[in-house]
């Protein structure tokens, strides 16, 4: 197998065009791998199998012929996942931003390299043209923070990776999240950052009226820049004009055609069937009847780190009695949930679809065979029941952190105070014909609270 050679200072060996000597470049998307080092190698010689770390067993120094450098001996250092390299005596080094000298006589830093596959680049590459959470802090760190660095150091934002004692990198769950380990052995994972928003909207006007609110609040008050998606009946064209405000690339329009209440409420798992949506982290179902009242970022920051799916509790809705979160279902399958309160599913956050898609399709199965059994009727709260019947028995949607965000509107007087700003405000507790308007008057009053305390921060500074 043949590896590059990673310097101690973050950089590749590499040739000099036109000469002889070996000098060191930056990782980049544009680098010709041509001009690297290459060095034939077993994995095995300077990564150590677990049985030989066991038995202690030495490895010796073997002879090779290195691309661009020529015949070298390399010695593994399986303790450090590195190799020196040597010619007649002498090891090679490099000094930082100088040429490869082979001129010493000990391996210290300077002198030891890190092999690094085809692969390991790849994923170098692609992991810095995105952003990423670390889990311990919730900090997002940027692309731009992302880079390699001294002693063989991966830096995502604050957190310093050394490579030598994490690649390769494990990718069961690649590539939304990585265990990562600090200082080789502290556990830390990165999760991806790259949300997705998606919203269904049929038939009536008052729909749409109450997702133009919602999609405004999402730009203005929550201060969302991620991918939104609306599924519709409606003419693609006809929503983008809608929604003039949002970038074309910021907002897609996928059609879907729902015949009844049942397709309006369930069409949401639609989203299983679209590919695109695999590529996301977190992807977040939001109702139109919902205000951001405050910058959701935080929130999405604790979908995407949840294992599970999360949704909004529903304190005064028990599991043992509320039709609306399942308890009939609970209770003809005999089970006895106590005191439990169920959710809500106008706002679900999924980590991602592929590691949740069985749980999501067993609510899909369910709502179908139900309603196939009893009547497209049976179900009144459609995947709302079904949906916590599933989390009851199997799934276990996390409630607790992500409620901290939603609040739920309903009939006054008096209005909606706008204190706190949690994230959001789901208004499904008012009748849908005075909802818009509803919707609105809150929407403004929050922008006006929004403005007078940016002028306030502006006067005070």
């Amino acid at each position: 197998m043949n590896f590059y050679l990673l310097s101690f200072h973050g950089t590749l060996l590499s040739r000099v065009p036109g000469s002889s000597e070996v000098t060191q470049v930056p990782l980049s998307p544009g680098l010709d791998r041509d001009d690297l080092l290459r060095v034939p190698l077993d994995p095995d010689r300077f990564r150590q199998p677990y049985a030989d770390f066991i038995e202690q067993k030495p490895v010796a120094a073997e002879a090779a012929d290195i691309r661009h450098l020529g015949a070298c001996d390399i010695h593994p250092f399986p303790d450090t996942r590195t190799v020196a390299l040597s010619r007649d005596g002498f090891y090679a080094g490099l000094p930082p931003q100088g040429l490869l000298e082979i001129n010493r006589s000990a391996v210290q830093d300077w002198e030891r390299f890190l092999p690094c596959s085809d692969a390991d680049l790849d994923f170098l590459l692609a992991l810095s043209k995105d952003r990423w959470i670390i889990k311990s802090t919730r900090a997002l760190v940027e692309p731009g923070a992302i880079g390699l660095g001294q002693a063989f150091s991966l830096n995502i934002g604050p957190l310093a990776i050394p490579l030598n004692y994490n690649l390769p990198f494990e990718q069961k769950h690649a590539p939304f999240r990585f265990t990562v380990l600090s200082e080789g052995w502290k556990i830390n994972e990165i999760l991806l950052f790259r949300p997705l928003i998606y919203y269904l909207a049929f038939g009536e006007d008052n729909v749409f009226q109450q997702l133009s609110y919602s999609l405004i609040s999402l730009s203005l008050a929550a201060q969302y820049r991620g991918k939104v998606w609306i599924y519709s009946d409606k003419d693609a064209g006809e929503i983008h004009r809608a929604m003039h405000w949002m970038a074309p690339d910021q907002l897609t329009a996928k059609p879907l055609i729902a015949s009844d209440w049942v397709g309006f409420v369930a069409g949401k798992y639609c989203i299983l069937e679209d590919e695109a949506a695999d590529a996301y982290q977190p992807v977040v179902y939001m109702d139109p009847d919902i205000i951001y009242n405050a910058d959701i970022q935080p929130m999405l920051i604790a979908m995407a780190v949840s294992e599970k799916m999360t949704a909004p509790l529903e304190s005064f809705s028990g599991l043992e009695h509320a039709p609306s979160v399942g308890a009939a279902l609970l209770q003809h399958d005999h089970e006895h949930p106590g005191f439990a309160s169920g959710f809500n599913c106008g706002t679900i956050g999924i980590p991602n679809l592929p590691s949740q898609r069985h749980h999501l399709r067993l609510i899909r199965r369910l709502i179908c065979n139900i309603l196939g059994q009893r009547g497209r009727s049976a179900l009144h709260w459609v995947d709302q029941e079904v949906a916590n019947y599933v989390s009851y028995k199997m799934a276990h949607f996390e409630t607790h952190e992500i409620s901290t965000y939603v609040r739920y509107g309903f009939e006054g007087p008096p209005p909606v105070p706008t204190e706190p700003l949690s994230g959001l405000v789901h208004f499904w507790g008012i009748a849908r014909a005075g909802r818009p308007q509803v919707m609105r008057d809150y929407l403004d009053r929050v922008l006006k609270r929004q403005e007078a305390a940016r002028n306030d921060g502006t006067a005070k500074s």
